[in-house]
């Protein structure tokens, strides 16, 4: 793992490099650049092929760590002196060479070992297919009767509140025997409003209740008992934490052997849906050493299935840094792989679509589980059991992998980041800090760095802005930068030469100056092609220029304060080809404006359009999420237009304004998710939406009493032709406003 690690690593510099404007020429000679990348080729080959010795991938690994060092020691020394020079590769490739003579002599001593068994290797880009979650329960198996045990406790009669535990040892199943209930049909149509939170062992009680509740307070009235049926479900490993709630507790048990072997068969032989019958008995032994334990059955099935590569082997460890028990974004350990150089390049692909694969991968071995989705189907969160990460850390920690500094070990705790750039090399990549006490000159003296986030909260960072401007630049290789805690962030034009910018965030904002002037001699030196998101920036002058240095960008969020900011906007927002996700705040958007036929997700906020003004956004091919924000669009009256939103699956409207909207199903025929807020004047939730095929949610909130009374109908028609896919949730900004709905002669209860 540490050798394939720092092999790809290695290259991963040196490919950067190469595509760099300021080092590509000067720093490297290039038959020495190409000499030296067939030897970490060679080398690469070979640990791929798992015929290695602990011995000889630990003598590649520092190898390829020194060389690393030399070549980036060299960079950070130019930067710093102003001054760039080159480097003779002539002693790393010695050193290579060196270690391809060993590795000769290691195949040669070992006969026929120098092949690649073909059937234990994957390719690390056979998974094409899109990372999408069926966003199902994970499926139990041995696990049927307790299952029902948990329904019957959570519908029984009783008034009072319940509190039902499942107690067992960990690993045992616990959380997915009270996923499978919390998401069955009968739990859904019983309970009125069901929520869901984690609870670690380092644990915050205002982010558990700010889950739970998700601005609801008057849901305090169901943890409460008042008689009126609710249930509390916990998990817990301890016995005496079970009995101390009552006797009605259900004990997670061990699998018996067939179970067991019912388990491994459906994790291990997913495609074949059986085992073979000479692998049956060799099988069933596997299953008996698992005791029972099915996490251990879930895992060992998914790396029969799929032997757990050598470049799989870097990213999965590192999961480790992770705390236990929380949802992991998929963008962040995404960007995290890269930055630490784990993914392998390739001329086919970007290294995110490289890393895709890798989770889907992972996720197919069971070793990663899928957490919530996206809009479109896709993965947005993961989750990792804690036992795995345990195994993560101490697996990293014996290869000298992974060291993790916890804040116990900082005399001054773990706010004071710069206590630990200074004990840490300088050729740091990764900084992932909140509320720290680090300027961003302590960061940027880092210039090395990858991986950039550094949030700052409740403190005033005018400093900041200047110093950013300044020396931004220095941080050549960055990938990542998300920097927060001051509404008066300003970029200037130097960070437009950073090329290897990928995502760059702001969550308060922050106010981007125009690219300088591209000269004769360097036409496209400073072209961001690797830019991918754009986020939070105020005032961006969207002119011809900018379009040209962000081709490629796919997400782009602008808030407009100053409206005479967004005239280039109107004219040039359709040049951006490859624009998927478009956020816009303040822009007063002409009509029949020209947007990429590119766009999926499309959220509008203070826009001030005409109903009608829609029709250029409903003509958009691709559109499948549509958010109208508060003043977004203006008016009493929606009449859409037949053939437009022909692909749109998520509509999102909030308006204080809207009171008739005349739709028909066709108008759009594939929609799945309708989410209206603060709808006070809407007459009714037109019945023709109740009619599209796909509906599968109608989420209201602080809407009409008529409005809310109409999507009661639409579900109650849909029941009565067979429909039981349909979803109702209606929620109420006051308690008043929900016990007069509930006195309404409804059939209350069914959303």
């Amino acid at each position: 793992m540490a050798a394939y690690a720092a092999v790809v690593s290695l290259m991963n510099v040196i490919y950067n490099i190469q595509n760099h404007h300021q080092f590509s020429i000067s720093l490297f000679d290039e038959k020495q650049a190409e000499s030296l990348g067939e030897k970490l080729d060679f080398l690469l080959d070979f640990i791929e092929s798992n015929h290695s010795t602990e011995l000889l991938e630990s003598e590649i690994a520092s190898a390829a760590h020194a060389a690393e060092d030399v070549i980036e020691s060299h960079i950070v020394d130019q930067i710093h002196s102003g001054s760039i020079s080159s480097l003779d590769l002539q002693k790393l490739i010695k050193v290579m060479d060196h270690m391809k003579d060993k590795v000769v002599h290691f195949k040669e001593e070992k006969g026929g070992l120098s092949k690649v068994h073909q059937q234990y290797s994957m390719s690390a880009t056979s998974s094409t297919a899109p990372i999408t979650g069926g966003g199902k329960s994970t499926k139990m198996v041995g696990c049927e009767e307790e299952l029902i045990q948990l329904l019957d406790a959570f519908t029984g009669r009783q008034p009072s509140l319940q509190i039902i535990p499942i107690e067992g040892m960990g690993g045992i199943g616990k959380t997915t025997l009270a996923r499978n209930a919390y998401e069955s049909r009968l739990i859904v149509n019983h309970f009125d409003i069901c929520a869901w939170a984690t609870i670690s062992q380092e644990y915050s009680l205002k982010e558990i209740f700010s889950k739970l509740l998700s601005g609801k307070e008057k849901m305090m009235l169901f943890l409460t008992d008042n008689n009126n049926g609710s249930r509390i479900i916990l998990t817990t490993r301890l016995s005496n934490v079970a009995v101390h709630f009552g006797s009605s507790y259900v004990s997670k048990k061990f699998l018996d052997e067939d179970k067991s072997w019912k388990l491994l068969c459906e994790k291990a032989f997913v495609q074949e849906g059986c085992c073979t019958p000479e692998l049956e008995k060799i099988g069933k032994k596997i299953a008996k050493k698992c005791k029972g334990f099915p996490l251990l059955i879930v895992v060992i099935g998914g790396l029969l299935r799929n032997h757990l590569p050598t470049h799989l082997k870097p990213c999965f460890f590192n999961m480790g840094i992770f705390p236990k028990d929380r949802d992991i974004y998929v963008s962040k350990f995404i960007a995290l792989w890269i930055a630490e150089g784990f993914i392998k390049p390739n001329k086919t692909q970007s290294l995110e679509e490289v890393a895709e694969c890798y989770l889907k991968d992972l996720i197919d071995m069971n070793l990663l589980l899928v957490g919530r989705l996206r809009w479109n189907g896709k993965i947005k969160t993961c989750t990792i059991h804690d036992l795995l990460i345990d195994l993560c850390i101490k697996t990293t920690q014996k290869e000298k992998f992974l060291y993790l500094i916890k804040s116990c070990d900082s005399p001054r705790g773990i706010n004071n980041a710069f206590y630990f750039m200074k004990i840490l090399q300088r050729l740091l990549r990764v900084f992932d800090v909140i509320d720290c006490d680090s300027s961003m000159n302590d960061i940027v003296e880092q210039v090395d760095l990858r991986y950039v986030k550094k949030l700052s909260y409740f403190r005033e960072l005018d400093h900041t802005s200047r110093e950013l401007c300044l020396s931004i630049s220095l941080l050549w290789n960055v990938q990542t930068l998300n920097i927060g805690g001051t509404e008066r962030l300003v970029a200037l034009s130097e960070i437009w030469s950073i090329p290897q910018l990928t995502h760059l965030e702001f969550p308060e904002g922050i106010y981007l100056m125009e690219p300088p002037l591209r000269s004769g001699q360097n036409n496209d030196c400073i072209v961001l092609k690797n830019l991918q998101t754009l986020k939070r920036i105020k005032n961006l002058k969207l002119s011809e220029e900018v379009c040209k240095r962000i081709p490629n960008v796919k997400i782009l969020k602008i808030r407009y304060i100053d409206k005479s900011s967004c005239d280039n906007f109107q004219y040039n927002i359709g040049t951006l080809h490859k624009l998927e996700s478009l956020n816009l705040w303040g822009v007063n958007l002409v009509r029949n404006l020209k947007f990429p036929s590119s766009l999926k997700r499309f959220t509008l906020t203070c826009s001030n359009l005409d109903w009608e003004d829609l029709t250029g956004i409903g003509s958009l091919p691709n559109l499948e999420v549509l958010k109208l924000g508060k003043g977004s669009v203006l008016g009493s009256e929606w009449n859409p237009i037949e053939g437009e939103f022909l692909c749109l699956k998520y509509l999102s409207i909030v308006s204080f304004e809207l009171e008739y909207w005349n739709a028909e199903s066709f108008h759009f025929p594939v929609l799945e998710k309708l989410v209206v807020d603060a709808l006070w004047k809407l007459y009714e939730i037109p019945s023709g939406i109740g009619e599209i095929p796909t509906l599968a949610l109608i989420d209201m909130d602080d809407c009409s009493e008529s409005a809310a009374i109409s999507a009661i109908r639409i579900l109650e028609e849909q029941e009565s032709q067979g429909n039981d896919d349909l979803r109702v949730h209606i929620k109420f900004m006051w308690s008043e406003e929900l016990e007069g709905f509930k006195s309404s002669n409804l059939q209350f209860g069914r959303y």
